[in-house]
């Protein structure tokens, strides 16, 4: 195993980073569009409209389309595009005026179709200020019609992206570390760090989510997070794929903080039942917005496996630096060690297999021609860095740990180094 691991991971690396061409599956094209193609154009559009040949999807493709444009190389803001009720149509409103110049937009879709067009733009320039007429002294009054100033929708794109991976990391912690408790550590429930541990995590992750849902609900309803606070005002999260997807994580996750507030409660006989039908909806809530590429349906396996071995892997590698490696201890801290050095190369593993055929499935190795690819390779950065971890904690284990019956000091503070880095 220790030879195939590394062999695996150069045979992984060398499909992604050496494929320099895309492939793509899709065979939609434009039908129409808005500016159309060669045209050009002397009044402002307000909006760029796509209409294709063949149905795009639905609106959860639509939310995970590329949509560029650039004038002269320049890029002009547009809001999330839209689909229209006849499956075929996007539009997206510009929140910038459009300058003059040779004009290009670029689109891909979930499915790998991908196409751009172009269109000069010879806006004449306008004023806002009003013309002066010396002889006219009518004061001017904000609000009349016509006066209406256009505001557009609050871009909420960044701010939830962040928090959606700051979600994944307390959600992750919580889920993994039950998952470690229940396979590996089970004396772990005895010690009052670790339900001190829990107990923190559990508030964070249920936190995050809220403020997930309230931005995410925002953005779909086209507000401010202010008017979001409330969770009266979430129903537009049960309009999408993704927003149902995060309603279930959140009932989940509430519902596996109930075993970790009190954490001997994940070993109870009566509750081993509804604590794996909790494990088993966290897992799944990551299976519903996966839905877009080529084999939907081995998407969603992939992306419920995928994310539940690295949601596994987060959590057990938070726990150990927080809790196992709290201070010196006695053998049962020595035995938690060496119960998950022995499976966390299979999840490795797991990791590694599942996420090579979800980026071939979507992106088809092409990291760099699609804003998903480019994720992507941020993703191998970060798994390169979890190998590390994961490959001198489990070579430590297995050879210096190999005859102690408890933690020392010393062992200890060698062990945090790489795991806490």
């Amino acid at each position: 195993m220790r030879r195939f691991l590394p062999f695996l991971l150069a045979f992984f690396g060398a499909l992604v980073l050496g494929t320099g061409t895309a492939h793509a599956a899709g065979d939609n094209s434009i039908d129409t569009s808005t500016p159309g193609n060669g045209e050009t154009i002397t009044l402002a559009p307000t909006q760029i409209q796509l209409r294709f040949t063949a149905p795009v999807g639905g609106a959860e493709a639509v939310a995970q389309m590329g949509l560029v444009l650039t004038c002269d190389s320049r890029i002009i803001n547009l809001s999330a595009p839209q689909l229209a009720a006849d499956g075929l149509t996007v539009s997206a409103a510009l929140t910038q005026r459009l300058t003059n110049g040779t004009c290009t937009v670029t689109w891909t879709l979930p499915d790998t179709s991908a196409g751009s067009y172009s269109f000069t733009s010879a806006v004449d320039v306008t004023t806002t200020v009003p013309a002066v007429n010396p002889g006219n002294t009518t004061p001017i009054i904000p609000g009349l019609p016509g006066e209406e100033a256009a505001v557009s929708e609050p871009r909420l794109g960044g701010p939830i992206g962040l928090v959606r991976w700051i979600s994944f990391f307390f959600t992750s912690a919580l889920f993994g570390g039950l998952i470690f408790i229940k396979i590996a550590w089970p004396e772990g429930v005895e010690y009052p760090v670790c339900e001190k541990y829990f107990r923190q995590i559990s508030i964070l992750a249920i936190a995050s989510l809220v403020l997930l849902m309230m931005l995410m609900s925002a953005r779909q309803a086209g507000t401010g997070i202010g008017s979001a606070i409330s969770p009266t005002s979430w129903g537009p999260l049960f309009e999408t794929n993704e927003g149902r997807a995060l309603v279930l994580r959140f009932i989940a996750v509430c519902g596996l903080a109930y075993f970790a507030w009190i954490t001997e409660r994940i070993n109870f006989e009566n509750l081993v039942m509804p604590s794996t039908i909790a494990l088993l909806f966290f897992a799944l809530s990551f299976g519903f917005d996966r839905t877009g590429g080529r084999y939907a349906a081995l998407g969603v396996l992939l992306s419920v496996s995928h994310m539940a071995l690295v949601a596994t892997w987060v959590g057990a590698i938070a726990i150990i630096w927080r809790v196992v490696l709290y201070g010196p201890g006695s053998s049962d801290l020595v035995q938690a060690l060496r119960g998950w050095s022995r499976i966390a190369n299979l999840v490795m593993v797991g990791i590694i297999v599942t996420g090579a055929i979800q980026v071939y499935r979507i992106d088809n190795f092409s990291l760099i021609n699609s804003g998903h690819g480019r994720v992507i390779i941020l993703k191998s950065l970060i798994v390169a860095a979890l190998i590390f971890v994961d490959n001198t904690v489990r070579q430590f284990v297995l050879r210096g740990l190999q005859r102690a019956k408890s933690l020392n000091e010393k062992v200890v503070y060698r062990l945090k180094r790489p795991v806490g880095f």
